[in-house]
């Protein structure tokens, strides 16, 4: 009775293992990065990323086409605008935070504003250390309590700011740093925002290298100097570099400098774009905000990182539990052929390490099975098992009929 227990759970476990596995797709057409994401999405699927990658899958590229490059969803990129909006208590804007998104790997306000913007059309969004919070239904943060940026002590890991990211563990300190996204106006490499509140009072993109004085959150006057670095002035001052402005009302942003400073019109503001590390979500995204790819060579065994991101190279994409365009599952061994006469095998099995775990779960489906059949039929002469030697014979041939090949 045993035995045939552990042949009913090994053998549900080779059927739900398999019925879950992703599967590889390789399009036949070569190109950037963005068109290899495009023909992804058009699949129903994403370009394979880090986290989807183990031995096997690498050893399987090598195998379906030694010597090829193929872009990756890992890449680095440029956000939209960041508002630096300041620290709240959570308790003063609790109704309005949607469910956390928990980070496995460092959180940036990138990559939170990413999510939100993608995933719930949310332009305000708040962290707290690796969660990530998307405040839905809120238009104008203005009308809410900041609280002391003192309380947003924990900074998030990355090189170039902004970098607060809530409060630290510890205390009866819940307090979340909240940040506004926009849409950068014009077209423009620059990644800062500054203001001029001259007779032509307008919001421009600016280098952040550029030297001029900071908009402080609190009431202070300090010395120009480039973005980075107001922006740590500001926060030694115990405040921010200022963000909440709305880039279609600049009058209101110059009324509220000219009455602090009434001798200065150029300020920066704390509102920029930043660079993050993210991976193929299948999320929109513009080709000149792109500034890293990487791709799998399959002749080192190595994934690398290219500059070009317009390079043409094939693409992998990874499409759940097999489906296609149309929904239809497609067959393992489904195959296309090229226009120059060669045969390329279009879809790859992805779930390479279950195909093994199931061929391994057979073998001890056979092993248990056999066992059972043997110890149920001992002390019976050779015509028995004889029996038996057909019986398993015939069980072994419907245990790999039920499998694909592998």
């Amino acid at each position: 009775m045993a035995a045939k227990l552990n042949f009913v759970i090994v053998f549900s476990f080779c059927f739900i293992l398999g019925a879950n596995a992703n599967r590889l797709f390789v399009p036949l057409e070569v190109g950037s990065w963005i068109e290899g994401q495009r023909l992804c999405a058009e699949k129903g699927g994403r370009l394979l990323n880090t986290n989807d990658f183990s031995f096997y899958l690498e050893e399987t590229l090598k195998n379906f086409e030694p010597g090829r490059n193929f872009w990756i969803g890992d890449v680095q990129r440029i956000s939209e605008l960041i508002h630096i909006e300041g620290c709240y208590d959570r308790s003063s804007i609790q109704a309005m935070l949607a469910s956390s998104i928990l980070f496995t790997s460092a959180l940036t306000p990138a990559r939170c504003q990413e999510v939100c913007w993608n995933e719930y059309n949310s332009s305000y969004f708040a962290i707290k250390q690796e969660e990530c919070y998307c405040l839905q239904g809120l238009k104008d943060i203005t009308s809410l309590n900041l609280t002391s940026v003192a309380k947003c002590d924990y900074k998030c890991n990355t090189k170039e700011p902004p970098r607060a990211c809530g409060s630290k563990d510890g205390g009866d300190v819940d307090a979340l740093s909240v940040y506004k996204s926009s849409m950068v106006p014009g077209v423009s490499s620059y990644r800062c925002i500054k203001v001029e509140c001259s007779s032509n009072k307008r919001y421009m993109n600016e280098s952040c290298s550029k030297t001029l004085k900071p908009f402080c959150s609190q009431n202070v006057n300090m010395g120009a100097s480039n973005w980075n670095i107001s922006y740590d002035q500001c926060d030694k001052g115990n405040g921010y570099l200022d963000g909440r402005a709305n880039l279609k009302d600049v009058m209101s942003k110059c009324g509220e400098i000219i009455e602090r400073f009434p001798n200065d019109y150029v300020f920066w503001l704390g509102i920029r774009r930043q660079s993050f590390q993210t991976m193929d979500q299948g999320y929109s995204i513009r080709p000149d905000t792109l500034e890293k790819c990487e791709y799998f060579n399959t002749s080192s065994d190595l994934r690398q990182t290219d500059l070009n991101c317009s390079t043409a190279r094939y693409s992998v994409c990874v499409l759940p539990n097999g489906m296609g365009r149309n929904g239809k599952t497609i067959p393992s061994d489904s195959t296309n052929e090229d226009p120059n006469g060669q045969n390329h095998t279009a879809v790859i099995v992805g779930g390479v390490v279950g195909g093994v775990l199931a061929s391994a779960a057979v073998f001890i489906v056979l092993l248990l099975y056999t066992r059972y059949i043997l110890s149920a039929l001992q002390g019976h002469k050779s015509k028995s098992l004889l029996s038996v030697a057909k019986l398993l014979n015939s069980g072994m041939n419907i245990g790999f009929h039920g499998f694909p090949n592998l």
